[in-house]
């Protein structure tokens, strides 16, 4: 009769301890799940960040770059008239225009 008790606790502890273990296993599943989401949603923060600032950069660049074309364009245009006077003076023989 103590034997059948015997085994009849150790059934009911590895029951109990089953139970217990699985708990544990789903606790920490859980946990490992969470924390892999919140490293998800961080680096896909950090990833918009560095987006809008490389957006920002390529708008401040776009926008230098036409002020500088506006520049280049103007000065090409006055070296382009001043050609063209040399051109007329040279060969025609007509007189400096100068604006």
């Amino acid at each position: 009769m103590l034997h059948f008790l015997r085994k009849l606790r150790q059934k009911e502890f590895k029951g109990r301890y089953l139970k217990y273990a699985i708990g544990e296993i789903v606790l920490v599943v859980i946990g490992i799940l969470i924390a892999l989401q919140i490293n998800n949603w961080n680096e896909n923060r950090k990833q918009n960040l560095k987006q809008k600032a490389l957006l920002t950069k390529f708008s401040q660049d776009l926008s230098e770059d036409h002020d500088n074309y506006k520049t280049y364009r103007n000065e090409i245009s006055q070296t382009d008239d001043l050609h063209q006077n040399l051109f007329d003076i040279v060969l025609k023989g007509d007189t400096l225009n100068v604006e």
